[in-house]
């Protein structure tokens, strides 16, 4: 597998699809039989840990970064963060359009 080469921990039976992006992959173990479908994304600035048959649908988004808009200095923080066994992770829930719009949860 080519995340091997990046210095990622795989896993048995592991499988991660070609279009599927990783920006840090050494912060990412994959445990057995996880799987990242078409086009996922994660993004690691932090360590994500992707625990066993835990599975990214398609164009799902995993962000491991974030910012600490309470400091005036707005610093960049990398918190780890664990993606349980068994767990799912769907599909990217707001379009880049709709998103845009959205300033609040």
């Amino acid at each position: 597998m080519v995340l091997g080469c990046f210095r990622a921990w795989v896993g048995k039976h592991v499988y991660v699809y070609p279009s599927t992006k990783i920006l840090t992959p050494r912060k990412v173990p994959l445990d057995d039989r996880s799987a990242v479908d078409h086009h996922g994304y994660i993004y690691s600035l932090g360590r994500v840990r992707i625990g066993q048959s835990a599975t990214g649908s398609y164009r799902s988004l995993t962000c491991a970064g974030t910012r600490d808009l309470n400091d005036p200095t707005i610093p960049l923080l990398k918190p780890s963060m664990v993606i349980g066994d068994n767990a799912w992770i769907a599909l990217k829930p707001l379009s880049d359009q709709a998103s845009s719009s959205v300033t609040e949860l």
